[in-house]
């Protein structure tokens, strides 16, 4: 696994975990699938941390598909430890 993709990798489930919990694009859209008062639903889109592990976990069979299961699980974890880190660097987490 060359490091320019994991890295690559890295920002981009941090930018969608963004995109979809934070930005204005998917504001319409949160608020809509937050109507329907599904807790754990509504705990993902919320929570930028929340959603990368889960983003992180989808993609990783797709972008490293060549890596053996047990690789793949620590690029979730660090993927996830990444997203922390930057949501806190960029408060990007809601108190």
């Amino acid at each position: 696994m060359p490091l320019i993709d994991y890295i690559t990798y890295i920002l981009g489930i941090y930018g969608l975990s963004w995109i979809i919990t934070q930005s204005n694009l998917f504001y319409n859209i949160r608020n809509y699938i937050e109507s329907f008062d599904f807790e754990f639903i509504n705990d993902l889109i919320g929570c930028i941390v929340c959603t990368s592990v889960w983003l992180s976990a989808f993609f990783v069979w797709f972008y490293f598909s060549n890596e053996v299961w047990f690789t793949k699980l620590l690029i979730i974890g660090s993927t996830t430890t990444t997203t922390w880190a930057l949501a806190q660097a960029l408060n990007d987490v809601e108190d």
